[in-house]
């Protein structure tokens, strides 16, 4: 549990406990308890075992007083910790290597700025596009097949998400598909694909869209996990009389 939280329970505890703390004395093999309320009285007030709940509510509050005492403590040492880890740099040796070591070598970890690059770097071609298809391009310049596409491609680039678009990815029982946009997870550093369906109110589109999300769900892709469907739904004419 984390430590301010169980901080927080030990404090409320302290807060509706009564006044004062307990002592327990032995007397020949038997347990007695007192009630210390007052520093003017150490041995404090005899309390009956018949009153367990208010035993008990003396007992818990000293420990939980023991326990807040133990817990900044530990507070502190993990605060200490962060700003150790904090100044921790898993690419420090790599970096104090002189240019002509660091070309000799593979790092075994580069910063995000570079792995975004290196990502982002690769050829590939896209799906060919039909002569009648219209002409709709990106805030990047990239051409795509629909003005939806176009509006998530964009949303993606102001987000700072990397994508790319089409990106060929093999399937098995289809071969080779083109996936409208392979997102990268940034801090995980995995690859999550977003498919788009944009006619889902046509029946045909309907049934061919359920059959590729079924076909992608063979082949180990999980939706809300690395994959993401998005829908599209047209108003009906009527709408716009």
């Amino acid at each position: 549990m984390h430590v301010n939280k169980l901080l927080d329970i030990a404090k409320r505890d302290v807060s509706r406990a009564p006044k004062g703390r307990l002592r327990i004395a032995h007397n020949h093999g038997t347990e007695q308890y007192y009630h210390v309320s007052e520093e003017s009285n150490m041995l404090g007030r005899y309390i009956s075992k018949k009153n367990y709940d208010f035993i008990h509510s003396l007992a818990q509050k000293d420990y939980a007083r023991q326990m807040i005492e133990y817990l900044e403590k530990k507070k502190k040492e993990l605060e200490r910790m962060r700003e150790i880890i904090r100044g921790f740099d898993d690419n420090m040796v790599y970096l104090k290597l002189n240019d002509n070591r660091k070309n000799l070598i593979s790092p075994y970890y580069i910063s995000d700025r570079e792995y975004i690059e290196d990502w982002s770097a690769e050829l590939f071609e896209t799906k060919p596009f039909q002569e009648e298809q219209p002409e709709i391009f990106t805030e990047r310049g990239e051409r795509v097949r629909s003005k939806s596409e176009k509006m998530i491609a964009d949303k993606l680039l102001m987000l700072g998400v990397p994508y790319k678009y089409e990106h060929p990815l093999y399937l098995s029982e289809v071969g080779i598909v083109y996936p409208d946009f392979t997102l990268l997870n940034i801090k995980k550093r995995e690859e999550v694909l977003l498919e788009h369906f944009g006619m889902m109110d046509n029946t045909n589109y309907c049934e061919n869209a359920i059959r590729k999300i079924n076909i992608y769900q063979k082949n180990g892709f999980i939706p809300g996990s690395n994959i993401i469907f998005t829908f599209e739904i047209g108003l009906p004419q009527s709408h716009w009389l």
